[in-house]
């Protein structure tokens, strides 16, 4: 159960769809009320409904497919709520496995993400914590505008923990460099609205390209996480 929760590909049992559509809502509800008394309260609000969103969509997709349906079928008004109670295709379908059946069961989490995917897969498996490292880095700009060390080592850290926990819970075989750049680039699109929203930045294009090293900086501190998530795993040798 919730073994890729943004994920649009595969099939998902009545249960897993009817508590997303059950939870989801009262999380987002925390989020608003807690996100109320921050300064960029707005901001967590905001990404947090594209979280909401993505989610709902992505597990109604999967539900949709488990009754040998298209994706597109859950637009259909009050559809979600006959997806509650309608049994899905008892065998595998054009979509995937039965969810019930002990191989899908024995699946692991994103086992599904191919290597060769396409970038609309990919940006899916990074969403998630690219929008935990945005938040992260405006909680750090919001709290930590102190002291200019601590202030960069705090936004640092919340890339290198960031992209780590995508590894740690990712089970592709390899990390590649495209990899890490569309995480990076997707960090700084997002920061940069951020900036503009709701800090009163100006986009300046006789420094773009100076704001444009950022993307390298991150992509340095993503190849840190990679390499201690390598550390992390690699085999004892046997005596």
């Amino acid at each position: 159960m919730f073994k890729n929760p943004f994920g649009f590909v595969g099939r998902i049992t009545r249960t897993e769809y009817a508590l997303s559509i059950i939870l989801s809502p009262f999380l987002l509800i925390f989020i608003a009320i807690y996100s109320y008394d921050y300064l960029h309260g707005g901001f967590i609000l905001l990404f947090s409904m594209i979280v909401y969103f993505w989610f709902n969509l992505a597990q109604g997709s999967k539900r949709c497919h488990d009754v040998n349906q298209s994706g597109i079928m859950q637009i259909i008004p009050f559809y979600g709520f006959v997806l509650i109670f309608q049994e899905g295709t008892p065998s595998n379908n054009l979509y995937g496995e039965n969810p019930k059946s002990d191989n899908s069961r024995n699946t692991k989490t994103f086992n599904k993400f191919k290597d060769d995917g396409k970038t609309f897969d990919l940006i899916q498996e990074l969403l998630p914590f690219v929008l935990l490292n945005s938040i992260l880095i405006a909680l750090t700009i919001q709290f930590l505008d102190i002291n200019q060390i601590i202030f960069n080592l705090s936004l640092y850290l919340t890339i290198i923990i960031s992209y780590f926990l995508f590894l740690f819970t990712s089970r592709r075989i390899q990390h590649s460099l495209g990899l890490r750049l569309c995480y990076s680039l997707l960090v700084f699109i997002i920061i940069r609205t951020y900036t503009i929203v709701f800090l009163d930045y100006s986009l300046d294009i006789l420094f773009l390209i100076i704001e444009l090293s950022l993307i390298a900086v991150c992509l340095g501190l993503t190849h840190v996480s990679y390499l201690i998530h390598k550390t992390l795993n690699k085999k004892k040798p046997i005596e």
